[in-house]
This record gives structure tokens, sequence and C-alpha cells, in this order.
């Protein structure tokens, strides 16, 4: 938002952070109003009661309180809250902290909610760090450097790509050259634009992601909090009246009870909130949130604030009237009996006082020095008169009594500020209809001086000093005549604003029109609101602001007329289509069938029907509809003239496998990229629509995964190549992998780049990466070189917003690291990170996987309650297999009894993972149909060891001989060390001892030259006990158990550590020599 915007909705606007902010000003555009400060005259001639409210008294235990969690925050963030009425002081002691956070280098940012508010642009959270960049480029390159390599390191691409949307500002720490361009387009266009800008709109041309939930805008916050604020550069964020929070801050404050101990810490940031705890009803959203937080163990500090003490506010009084505290006592008591001490309306009511006579000063009249005094009758009269039963009454009657003093072009002015909200700016005023510019300036200045406002000349803007000021004005409107007062404005703004400063104060103007829509009878008028609410909903979607552009696009479909899809056809196709978008990013899955079914039952065509079909399509899956949602996307495709079966048969898979590869044969790489480019916009749609049948049953029907993929090669070759061809062959390559042709899936795999590079889509990189990286390229590429594929893909997928594919590449990409034995220890944090951003996004499955992982990982390093079994504080292996067992997720399941055998063979109990294969829960493919061929070979070598530990030698033969095929056709990086340790312990148990040591050491040498820590420390293992348990060499078998030893302590393998030094203990009792 920028300078002289008004936020009606956000509230805290553009310039409350100024003071805030180390007095940092933003710069105003050439449109806007200077005002003159002090030249109207009106220095007062009677003495006025002049109180800014922001001394505090009687608070030194609140002050202390505030202080203490502040210096704790410093170490490890928290949360403090104060709580109290209306006018009891609370933003005042917030201010309290402002000099000490300078003092420590450290920035304070301000926000404030608006209880009128109606739909917003940007949440006070966001807008209240419109300033950080600005501030931290003007202290100097190295802080600049320092802060943009935190957010980079913190952040991806993508993730940045958002925090720029939510906070445009940011682009002058992180794009500077960008931000330049920015700034000098913005003022080229408020030179050069003048009239009404056009209403015109693209159909279907949404800004925004529906990826972008509003987990995912708060999670990227609050890492962007977490990397800015340090100990050596504190930051509070001071949200002002959160009884009125919106849904993002409420969704911010929720994340962090699901954040770690390390998360939560966040040295150097402390989140500060006042409350009006008699206005948070015990179900209210913020009620829900708090006690959410504090069942997670995070500490709330609640400081409460009330009323002031008869001493306290005998020492306010005295201090505002400069009199002793013996002088002001007889008034103090008066006015403590009328407002129990309520420090904001104990003044209002001495302006009473002032206002009517009781109360005076002496030098008034002749200009000579005096004092205040009081009628002692008139003022023990006005108390017996008052008959006030609390203080909301009181409070009312005193503001009624000071708009007396108030001109009625002043209290014009101020209704229409009313109107815009708890903030306005002088331009918008200018341009409302409520006066001329100068009637205005001059109005700004009387409020001022009456203590209702503070004004900002340097900024333009200017707020109302407490919410009572403004409901009061507002308050002068007849009810009656609101909806009118309300729509004149909207309607002035929008025709007297340059476009530019519309669709800067989109939000501003729209809230008007909403309160006069019946007011509004003009069909053409109508259709223009009906334009500016989509566009301002897709501002708001492109900021993740779904709730808010959710309710902007339904008042643009209540704007429509009656026959709006034979009349306004378009305009209404984008309408309901964006807003059944949003409703989806919103969680509200009724009315996304509410709005699909009325684009479906309006629709002219299919390519029309396309968005509608693809959001309820990701809504029946968000819903764990997948059943339906497979069915819906078949029920699609027949209707576009592609069919498949409903229970695909294995006969027909393979018929249809052969059928492609005879086709294919007649095809070339080179033939295939010149095939020509999609132009075939019914086509264009079935693949899109296919893609999603892809993705529905890549987790639950494998099977039904490689006769999709098989169809999307055969329109790429019929109709030409697009970014979805890319896909279509790193799906099919993906298929191959599956039946053990990895030849021709590492062709296709590099084909698909190939077609990306040609067709360039960051969504199906992503994809690709994620398909070929777990089945055709793992088989020809060493693991360790599949990492940087895996990365990218989880980069991409987060940036453009295929949130399953980025996750699974990170889950991958541990899983990888761990095969190929990396530190346990780095790969199991990666993962819990990995796990909160799992929560934060809503991905559900992926959470699981990674919960799942991340618990394999504490089970290796003898961290779980029990070294087999995969449970613990965030999964539990019964019942997250029963529910992969229930929804017939393929995939999970293979990966799980991988993962279940290796932690049997590590942990020395090979019966166990015999039992494993009775686990109905587990699923133990044959290597030629596993979900993922580097697992299913992986799987293999397991088998083969567990087979050789009960006899089972024919079995672990046949398991060598897979994984010497795999060796010669394929990696021989990933297989090689796995035949011949294979290979020594099937010799072993033969009596072949000699052969099958030199097996041992040639395992040994293998695995460390492929960087295999993990069956490099397996390998030395094996042959310390063989050569220990044959009598052979022992003084050799304690050189084995020490390297195998050295590798385990090097992978994190606790449970494996202890094995070998009971192992090596043992000898050295028993004595090592030779037998």
């Amino acid at each position: 938002m920028q300078s002289g915007a008004i936020s009606t909705s956000s509230g805290v606007g553009t310039n409350m952070g100024s003071p805030w902010m180390n007095d940092e000003k933003e710069q105003q555009g050439p449109n806007h109003i200077r005002r003159r400060s002090r030249d109207h005259g009106l220095s007062p001639k009677a003495k006025r009661i002049d109180w800014k409210g922001s001394t505090l008294y009687d608070r030194q235990e609140q002050e202390e309180k505030l202080m203490a969690a502040y210096k704790r925050s410093i170490q490890q963030s928290e949360i403090v809250l104060i709580t109290g009425a209306s006018g009891t002081g609370k933003t005042v002691l917030a201010k309290t902290l402002l000099p000490h956070v300078k003092a420590d280098g450290g920035l304070m940012f301000k926000g404030k909610f608006d209880q009128n508010q109606y739909v917003t642009e940007s949440s006070p959270c966001f807008s209240a760090f419109q300033h950080f960049a600005r501030i931290i480029v003007a202290r100097g390159d190295e802080e600049a450097k320092m802060v943009r390599k935190a957010i980079e390191a913190e952040l991806g691409q993508g993730e940045i790509d958002l925090l720029l949307e939510i906070i445009p500002e940011m682009a002058e720490l992180l794009t500077p050259e960008e931000w330049k361009i920015i700034v000098s387009k913005r003022e080229e266009q408020a030179a050069t634009s003048t009239g009404m800008d056009s209403s015109s709109h693209t159909s279907r041309d949404l800004d925004f992601d529906l990826s972008d939930s509003p987990s995912k805008v708060a999670s990227v916050y609050r890492r962007f909090l977490r990397c800015v604020s340090s100990p050596e550069r504190p930051i509070v964020l001071f949200l002002d009246d959160l009884q009125w929070a919106d849904d993002t801050t409420l969704t911010i404050l929720s994340q962090m009870a699901n954040e770690t101990p390390d998360e939560n810490k966040n040295a150097g940031f402390l989140f500060l909130g006042t409350v009006r705890g008699n206005e948070v009803a015990v179900y209210s959203q913020l009620s829900v949130v708090l006690r959410k937080l504090d069942d997670a163990g995070v500490v709330i500090n609640d400081i409460q604030v009330n009323n002031l003490s008869p001493e306290g506010l005998n020492e306010m009084i005295s201090s505002v009237l400069g009199l002793s505290s013996t002088e002001s006592q007889p008034l103090a008591e008066v006015v403590y009996k009328q407002t129990q001490g309520n420090a904001f309306f104990s003044i209002q009511y001495l302006r009473s006082l002032k206002q009517e006579g009781i109360l005076y000063h002496t030098g008034d009249h002749d200009g000579a020095p005096g004092k205040w005094a009081w009628q002692d009758d008139a003022l023990i009269l006005s108390l017996e008169e008052s008959g006030h039963d609390d203080n909301n009454d009181l409070i009312v009657t005193l503001l009624s009594h000071k708009m007396r003093e108030v001109s009625s072009d002043v209290k014009e002015v101020m209704k229409v500020a009313a109107c815009l909200g708890t903030e306005f700016s002088e331009d918008l005023l200018c341009h409302s209809g409520a006066a001329a510019a100068i009637q205005v300036s001059f109005a700004l200045d009387v409020a001022e001086e009456m203590g209702f406002i503070t004004y900002d000349c340097e900024a333009g803007t200017g707020h109302f000093n407490h919410d009572k000021f403004q409901e009061t004005f507002y308050s002068l409107i007849p009810d009656e005549d609101k909806a009118t007062y309300h729509l004149q404005i909207g309607r002035n703004l929008r025709r007297q604003l340059t476009p530019s400063n519309v669709k800067k104060n989109l939000s501003v103007v729209l809230s008007q029109i909403t309160f006069g829509l019946d007011q509004m009878t003009d069909p053409e008028e109508r259709e223009e609101w009906a334009c500016l609410c989509l566009r301002a909903g897709r501002k708001a979607g492109k900021t993740a602001a779904f709730t808010s552009g959710l309710e902007y696009v339904e008042l643009g479909i209540k704007l429509l007329g009656r026959r709006n899809w034979r009349d306004q056809y378009n305009l209404s196709l984008d309408l309901y289509s964006a807003a059944a978008e949003m409703a989806y990013c919103c969680g509200d899955h009724d009315k996304v069938d509410e709005l699909t079914s009325a684009i479906l039952d309006n629709a002219l065509g299919s390519d029309d029907k396309l968005t509608a079909q693809v959001t309820k399509i990701t809504s029946l899956a968000a819903r764990f509809q997948t059943r339906a949602a497979i069915d819906y996307c078949i029920d699609i495709l027949r209707g576009m003239g592609h069919s498949f079966p409903r229970k695909p048969t294995v006969p027909r898979i393979v018929i249809a496998i052969i059928k492609l590869r005879l086709l294919l044969s007649r095809y070339s790489d080179a033939d295939i990229m010149r095939l020509p480019a999609l132009d075939d916009s019914k086509t264009s749609s079935a693949m899109v629509v296919i893609n999603q049948l892809f993705n529905l049953v890549q987790q639950e029907r494998l099977e039904f995964s490689i006769l999709i993929a098989l169809r999307l090669v055969q329109l790429t070759l019929k109709h030409g190549l697009s970014p979805i061809s890319s896909g279509s062959f790193a799906f099919y390559g993906a298929a191959l992998a599956r039946t053990g042709h990895t030849n021709e899936a590492f062709r296709y795999a590099q084909l698909s780049f190939r077609i990306l590079e040609k067709y360039p889509s960051e969504p199906w990189m992503a994809r690709c990466l994620l398909v070929t990286a777990g089945t055709s390229i793992c088989m020809k590429v060493p693991l360790p070189d599949i990492l940087p594929n895996l990365m990218k893909g989880h980069q991409l997928g987060l940036k453009c917003g295929d949130l399953e594919a980025g996750f699974l590449c990170a889950v991958w990409y541990s899983l990888i690291r761990i095969f190929i034995g990396n530190p346990i220890s780095t790969v199991a944090k990666r993962l819990h990170h990995l796990m909160q951003l799992c929560r934060d996004y809503n991905q559900d499955l992926t959470f699981t996987m990674a919960a799942y992982c991340h618990q394999f990982c504490l089970n290796l390093m003898g961290q779980g309650k029990e070294p087999l079994v995969v449970t613990g504080d965030y999964v539990d292996e019964v019942e997250t297999g029963e529910e992969a067992l229930q929804s017939h997720r393929i995939m999970f399941r293979a990966c799980a009894a991988c993962m279940k055998y290796m932690l049997a063979i590590y942990h020395d109990q090979y019966d166990a993972a015999e039992a494993f294969r009775k686990d109905r829960r587990l699923l133990f493919l044959p290597y030629n149909r596993t979900a993922v061929p580097t697992m299913g070979l992986l799987h293999v070598f397991h088998e083969g060891l567990v087979a050789v530990s009960s006899g089972r030698i024919r079995v672990a033969r046949n398991r060598l001989k897979i994984l010497q095929r795999s060796m010669v056709a394929d990696c021989p990086e990933t297989v090689t060390h796995k035949v011949y340790l294979l290979d020594a312990e099937i010799l072993a148990y033969g009596g072949h001892h000699d052969d099958a040591l030199c097996r041992y050491e040639l395992s040994i040498k293998y695995a460390a030259k492929n960087g295999y820590t993990n069956e490099g420390g397996l390998a030395n293992e094996m042959a310390g006990r063989m050569l220990e348990r044959y009598g052979h060499q022992r003084s050799k078998a304690l050189v084995f158990y020490s390297q195998a030893r050295d590798l385990y302590s090097s992978w994190g393998c606790e449970c494996k550590v202890a094995s070998m030094d009971e192992a090596i203990a043992t000898l050295h009792l028993n004595g090592h020599g030779e037998k």
C-alpha cells in the first residue's frame, strides 16, 4: 500500500509506522496535497485541556512486566497480550517499549485493526512492515546485504516472490533495480493518468495461485520474521485491537502452536498485542486460537490493565491541569465517581466540565497567568444529575456535548473520515465530495487541535486518537441515510481519483458501495462496479488474501443483472470462476460445489467449463474424496471423447504398453522434437484433465497411472507438443522403469527435459524432476547426483504451486541421503522442518510421509521408544498403516516396508524382518512392479541379507541375480558394493570364508568409493562377524569392527555404534588371537 492510501480494511494503513520506525517517511507522489502547518489562525483564546495520552500513571507493575518480557524475547521469542477495557491505556503502555527497542538497535512496527472493516487488501501484520526495507537500506550496505542473505537463505525463490506480493515494499531491499523501475512507473502513471480507468477484464486471467493458501502465506511470513529478527536487531510487532483481528493474523498465530521449540525460539522477536478482554467472547476465533497456543505450551504473557486507582487518577489530573495533588484531590474524587478511573473517559469528562464552564482557567480572559479551578456547587450538581449506570453511557453523553464545539463543516469532513476507517488520507477526503481541499485541510487542523485525531502532515494521513471518536462522528449520520452516504462517497472517489489511485485504493472505494447496493439501479453502473470487484478479488488473491478476495467477487456477483449469463456472459464466467477457486482456497467446499454447478450449468463450451472442472476435482481431492474425484475425471474425459476404464486390468495395460512401444519405435528423439506445437484447445483441455487424473491415481492406483501415461504420449504424438508433453514422456518413462525397461525409461526421461527446454514450464519441470528422479533416472545415475534435481524440484514445486511435487521431492531427497549414508541427525532436522512446512501448507499426505521418515531416523539414532516400531510424537505406524491400507496408498506402503526391513537389519533383528512380511499394512512388491525402482532395489538387497540369515540361500541367490543384472545394465555405482556384500554373505554361509573375505573387502572398497557410509559400515561389520564366528583372524575382526564403528558413528546410527562397542569389548575380553 502506498503513501496517501487509506486502509479502511486493514486499519493501520500507510503511515502509522512512522513514529515506530525511527521517523522514516515515505516518499509522496506528485498528486499529494500539502497542508500548511498551523496556518489557519486556530490558536485558542481559551486554555485547552491538552492531553495526548502519552504519559502513564499508576502502571509501574505493568511496565515492569512488559519490559521483562521484552528482555526475555531477546533470547527467545514471546507473546505478550495487554488486556483491558477501552480507554484504560493499553496502547500507551505498549508505546513505552519504543525507546528501549531503539536503544538496542531494534525496530518496532505497529498495525491496527478496524472494527468497521469490510474486506482487506493487506493484513495489518503485513502493512506494518512496509517501511522495513527502507530502514534497513538506510542503515548501510553491510546490514542490507546481511538481511538480504538471511532472507534468501531461509526462503526459496517462489516464497520470496510471495513475500514481495504481501509486502511489495520489500522489493527495495530484495530487488533494488526492479524497485526503481516500479517507483518510476508509479510516478509516471500518477503524472499522466486522467479520467476513469477502463473496466475491462481478461477472461480467467487470474493473478493468484491456488496453492498460495493462507497457511502458506502465514508460513512464509513467520519464517521471514525469524530470519530478520535477532538479538542484535530485535523486532517488536505491535498489533492494536486484536479483538478485531483478521483471518490472516489468526492463521499466523495458530501456526505458532505447531512450531518446534527451535523454531519458536526465534531470538529477538516479540509479538505484542492489545485486546479489549471484555469484548472477546469465549468462542470467538481469537479465543480459540489463544487456547490452541496455550495447549501447545506456548507462553502467553497476559498483562492486565485496569482502570486507574483513585490515587493514580488524581496523579494524572494534577499533571494534566498543572495542579498539586492536594489541590486536584477534590476534583479527582468527583471524576472517579463518574468514570471509575478510566483514563480516556476521565479526560473527556474534564473537557465536558470545561465546555459547561464548571471547570475553567483563571487566566483565560485577561491573558494573565492563572491556573485551573472549578465551581464546587456546580461540580457536585453535575455528579448528582449524571445518572449514568456505566462508562459507555457516560462517554456517549460526554462526546455528544463535545460535538457542540465542532462546526458543521468540520463535522462533515470527519463524518467522511469515519466512513473511510480508523485511518484516512487527506487526498481521499478531498476527492470524496466532503468539502473543498482548503476546507478539508482546515477541518483536519481543527480536529487535531481538539484532540480527535493525530495528523502526519508530511505523509498526508491521519488517524483517530480513539475508536470512540470515530464511532461518535459516524453516529452523526442517521441510520436511514448511511447507505446513501457511503454509496455517494464511493461514487465520488471512483469518479474523481486518477486510475492509478483508484487501483491503489480499491478496497477503500469498494467498501463504500457495499452499503448501498440496493440503491444502485443503473445496469451499466452496476456492471462497471462488478468489473472493479473482479479486479479487487484478483488483487487480493495475488497476495493470498482469499477470504477478502472471495468477498470482493461475491460482491461483484451480486451486482450482476438478472439475466447475467445471457447479457454479461464473460464477466459472469470470470466472477464465478474466480469465486470458485478462492472458495477452494478458503476451504469452503460447499460453496465450491454451488459455484461450479452454476458455471457448468451455464458455460457455453468445454473450454469455459475447464476451470470449474479442475477446481471441483481439486476440491474433491482436498476432502479426501479421491475415488469420487477419479470418477469425475473419467466422466469429464468421456464427455470429451476420451474413454478410460474405471478398473483397468493387467493384460490390458501390458497390451497398451506393447502397442505404444511399437508406435514409438518409428520415432527418433529428433522426430518427436520436430512435432508441431499443440494448437487443438479441446485436446489441450483433455490433457489437463488427464494430468489431474494422473495425480490422483499416482498414490493409490499405480497400475492406472501407467495407462494414463500411455494415453498422454499417444495424444502428444497425434496432436503435437506442449509443456504437458514433457510430463507425458516423464510418466511413460516411469512406467517403463517399473516394468524393467530401464534404458528406454532413461531415454524418455531425458526427452521430457528437452521438451521443457523448447516449451518452458516451471510446474511441469517440478513434476518431471520428481517422477524421473525416483524411477527412470535413478536407475542410470548415481544417487548422490540426483540430489540437486530433487532440491530443484522442491523449490520449483513451492514456487509454482505444485505443492505435492515440491514436498515429495523433499521427502525423496531426505530418504536418499539416508540410503547413501549422509549423517542421520542432519537429515532428521531437515525432515522436521519439512514436516512443519507440510503442516503449514495443509499437505497431509506428505506430512505423514515426512513424519514416518523422521521417526525412522530417530529409531536409527536410538531415540525411538521401540527400535522397530515407527511410532513417536508425530506418527503412529498402526494408524498410519491402516489409513494407507484403506486408501490404497501403494507407494507409501512400499516405502514403509523398505524402512521397516532396514530397521530390523541395523538393529540385528533379522527374524523380525521375516515377521514383517505378514503385516498386511506393508507392501512387499516384486522388483519389477515396485512403486519406486530405487527403493525396490534396496529392498531386494535387504531381502537377500535376511534370506541368508534364515538359511534360505535359494532366495538369496535369486536376489543376488537381480542385483547383478542391475549392476551390468544400470548404474554400477549404486549396486556394486551391494552385490559384493550379498555374495560374500552367501559364500560365508557355504563355508567359503577366503572367497567371502575377498568379497567383503571389495564391498568395503566400492562403498567407500561411492560414498555409502552406512553400507560400508555394514560390510565391515559382517566381515568381522564372519572372522569372529569361525575363529579366523580375530585380530583382523577387531580391525573390521573398529572401522565399522567409525563409519556407523559418522552416519549417526547409535544402535550400531553400541553394538560395535559391545563386539569390540567381547573380543578384548576373550582375547583376539588366532584359533
